[in-house]
């Protein structure tokens, strides 16, 4: 989940097959749904297909992901977090690791927060897909 919203902050974090969501992240993903009532099915189809959600409910859903993975604290972005999950899945991958550093760094300052509902969060996640994929990193295949 940390990293579903990885990509949905893509979220901001990339794997190089399926990608399985750990018991905390699916817990994360699981909760935010319920919260924001949106339809994991079409979240699910939407990251599939690289597309970000564009509902007021699926924005807030890429939001609560973010806010609950620790990834975004406050109205800003944990780099630190980020960091740590992007060790947790590409510790073993010292360049996609790099990369996907690079990518939180660039969309740290490039991004800044355009106001509106849940705004935030997806204007963070756009920008990690959109580096991500020209720095080659694959996209992930999650798996619950």
């Amino acid at each position: 989940m940390e990293a579903k919203l990885f990509i949905l902050s893509c979220v901001l974090a990339v794997a190089t097959a399926d990608f399985v969501l750990d018991e905390k992240a699916q817990k994360i993903i699981g909760d935010c749904a319920t919260e924001t009532d949106v339809d994991l099915d079409k979240i699910f189809e939407s990251a599939k297909n690289e597309q970000l959600p564009t509902t007021e409910s699926g924005k807030c859903f890429v939001e609560c992901v973010m806010e609950k993975s620790g990834m975004l604290e406050g109205g800003k972005v944990n780099v630190e977090k980020v960091r740590e999950i992007s060790e947790k899945h590409f510790g073993d991958t010292p360049e996609l690791k790099e990369k996907a550093d690079k990518v939180a760094d660039i969309c740290v300052a490039e991004v800044t927060n355009p106001g509106g509902k849940c705004e935030f969060a997806t204007a963070l996640a756009a920008c990690a897909m959109k580096r991500g994929k020209e720095m080659g990193i694959p996209h992930p295949n999650f798996v619950m």
